[in-house]
């Protein structure tokens, strides 16, 4: 990866938000009533194999908007982390794919491989091909509810969407670090 890389993943999960919550927080605070949602992703809160710049920055989106929930609710403002784990979209036929994921020789070019038959295989063969989500991702509709009951509703931070985001933060929030990294490994069969 490159300075570049990252970059373009700041401008985008966490400069382009920040921008825009700078933009309406005054007025938030002044009339003493506003919503701040902010869709991150499991992501955000579990690193996976090759998807560290992704992760960095919806870390990044998270970490800002949990400090905006504590600095912001004392002015009646509520924020909001929308947390999706896969959803059914063309998210990764269209992602750009740089350094060994690309296809270029490198010290990762293994892991990539190893990284891609775990991605078939949780996927399908057809549906990794194809860059589709895997069989029973939460749909775009599901996020846009859970975004709805947070502005509705609005009776805590973070809301995960998706099965396979509540079953592995579950898991996450069960196990040690050492004790989460063997068991998926152990389920995701990666030797690297």
């Amino acid at each position: 990866m490159t300075v570049e890389d990252i970059k373009d993943q700041f401008e985008t999960n966490v400069f382009g938000p920040f921008r825009l919550i700078l933009s309406v927080v005054p007025g938030m605070r002044n009339r003493g009533d506003g919503i701040i949602v902010n869709v991150s992703s499991l992501a955000g809160r579990v690193g996976a194999p090759l998807n560290g710049l992704y992760s960095a920055s919806k870390y990044a989106l998270e970490a800002l908007s949990e400090t905006l929930h504590y600095e912001l609710g004392h002015f009646g403002v509520r924020t909001h982390i929308i947390e999706p784990g896969g959803i059914e979209t063309p998210f990764q036929a269209n992602r750009r794919l740089v350094g060994a994921g690309a296809g270029q020789e490198s010290p990762y070019t293994d892991l990539v491989k190893q990284w891609q038959t775990v991605t078939e295989r949780l996927q399908g063969a057809g549906a990794a091909a194809s860059g589709q989500a895997p069989a029973g991702a939460a749909t775009p509709e599901d996020v846009a509810a859970v975004v709805i009951e947070a502005i509705e509703t609005g009776d805590k931070l973070r809301y995960l969407v998706g099965q396979d985001a509540q079953m592995i933060m579950t898991a996450r929030r069960a196990m040690t670090d050492e004790q989460f990294e063997s068991a998926m490994r152990s389920q995701l069969g990666l030797t690297w």
